[in-house]
């Protein structure tokens, strides 16, 4: 059931309204029973599958806190790592060789259990001894199409208020209010800009180079609209049942250097590959210095490009934006001493700059995630470099309707990236004098009116 459906919300609103009706002792149970529910309008027959991965973590976190030996623990570790692990890997390499996609949000419940056994190996007090309560942290529902990727010691004391029977309405409102911004988002700007992207991706070789650079900036903004709007409805989500997830974007197109729109960027897988995989890698390699840095960050975003699938082109997209990060870390330091003596109007210049140079490199980057097949990529970037031959179309010959939209939403679009900058300012007399219920009301009235009753698909729900 998807996020963007009316069936869903309808769901939704009797969800939430026997949440509150509820005994308290009882919302823990309620929020895991319809978390699974939910889970089975997408997979259910991966139901099974998640449930004995939650099983099985629960007992080898049980294990692993009662472990006194160092030997032990690891072995404890690596037997969960393993159990967590091998269903993702499994998937992954048959969607290269059979096509079939894993199932809906295992790679999420999946980086949220392994931190879990990674946290109770590291502290022995991590270790959560109520199980209704851990499994309604693995399969929390709104956190399975989208992510963020919470940890366990962020969630498990929020249950704490949900047990408590506290009704808080401010949550609820920003709630709601996540998610009508999350759905504008989606629905308006990602799936009108996809609709360009689209038509240009059916057949590139019939447009104009002009055409086809402004496709592949325009995918950028596209896959941030899509799925920036998605992760603020299952954190709106989240919100109406008592539960804040961590924020994963920050106004990324704001960024002035590649390292910078990581942290922006995905932030919960992000933290997750930071924590788990970069500073131990970067602990284990600190004596070879600034090779071991770069090391460290070339393997930390190629897995962040596997992540994604099995494919040379994501290995190729983590593989660019390693090198990427590596040269900027490297050259970080003296790129700030020599403009911290340069006059503030060049520090000014130098931001704008940064800012575009990073949006470009993360743009051009983007053809090998985009790209279905490495021969795809490389011919749109020799089209772009003008060493392959372009078509003949123009921005003239496209479909009024979808012109209009592009010149519309991806502006839009770049703004939201960027962090909304003054957006406070200019809300703040709207808010003033105009009541909630009926800017609420507007909002879902241009809904209804730009939009489908399905829209198109969610990029990142296959991943």
């Amino acid at each position: 059931m998807s996020f963007t459906s009316l069936v869903f919300y309808l769901a939704l609103a009797i969800a939430a309204l026997m949440f509150y009706l509820l005994p308290s002792r009882w919302r823990v149970p309620y929020l895991l029973a319809i978390s699974c529910a939910f889970y089975a309008t997408w997979s259910p027959k991966y139901l099974a599958l998640l449930a004995a991965t939650v099983v099985g973590v629960y007992w080898i976190g049980r294990k692993l806190h009662d472990t006194q030996t160092e030997t032990g623990k690891k072995t404890w570790l690596i037997g969960g790592l393993i159990l967590t692990l091998a269903p993702l890997v499994v998937f992954k390499v048959q969607a290269v060789y059979v096509g079939w996609l894993a199932p809906v949000g295992l790679s999420y419940y999946t980086f949220k259990l392994i931190s879990y056994i990674v946290e109770i190996y590291w502290d022995d007090t991590a270790v959560h001894n109520n199980f209704v309560e851990f499994a309604c942290f693995a399969s929390f529902g709104p956190q399975m199409l989208s992510g963020p990727i919470q940890r366990g010691y962020e969630f498990f004391p929020q249950l704490k208020d949900v047990r408590s029977g506290k009704t808080d309405f401010a949550q609820i409102e920003s709630g709601l209010s996540l998610i009508i911004g999350g759905l504008m988002m989606k629905m308006i700007v990602g799936d009108q800009l996809a609709q360009f992207v689209t038509l240009i991706d059916a057949s590139p070789g019939t447009y104009r180079r002009s055409v086809l650079l402004v496709s592949t900036l325009t995918y950028a903004a596209q896959l941030y609209a899509d799925f920036a709007g998605y992760t603020n409805i299952a954190i709106g989500i989240g919100r109406i049942f008592g539960i804040d997830s961590p924020p994963n974007f920050n106004g990324p197109f704001s960024a002035a250097n590649i390292q910078d729109f990581w942290r922006r960027w995905h932030m919960s897988l992000t933290r997750w590959l930071t924590d788990y995989v970069f500073m131990p890698v970067r602990m284990s390699t600190r004596r070879l210095g600034n090779a071991g840095l770069v090391l460290s960050i070339v393997l930390n975003l190629l897995l962040i490009g596997i992540w994604h699938g099995l494919t040379w082109t994501f290995a190729t997209f983590g593989l660019v934006q390693g090198i990427f990060m590596g040269v900027s870390a490297l050259t970080l330091k003296g790129r700030n001493d020599f403009f911290a003596r340069a006059p503030s109007s060049v520090r000014k210049l130098r931001y704008l700059i940064g800012v575009l140079a990073t949006y470009l490199l993360w743009s051009f980057s983007q053809v090998f995630f985009q790209a279905r097949t490495m021969g795809f990529a490389v011919q749109r970037l020799k089209q772009l470099a003008g060493t392959a031959p372009a078509g003949s179309l123009g921005f003239g010959d496209l479909r009024t309707d979808i012109s209009a939209s592009l010149y519309l939403c991806l502006p839009l679009a770049l703004y939201l990236g960027a962090g909304a900058p003054g957006s406070q300012w200019l809300a703040r007399p709207i808010i003033r004098f105009v009541p909630n219920w009926v800017i609420y009301g507007c909002a879902l009235l241009i809904l209804s009116a730009l939009t489908t009753s399905s829209g198109h698909s969610f990029v990142y729900g296959q991943f």
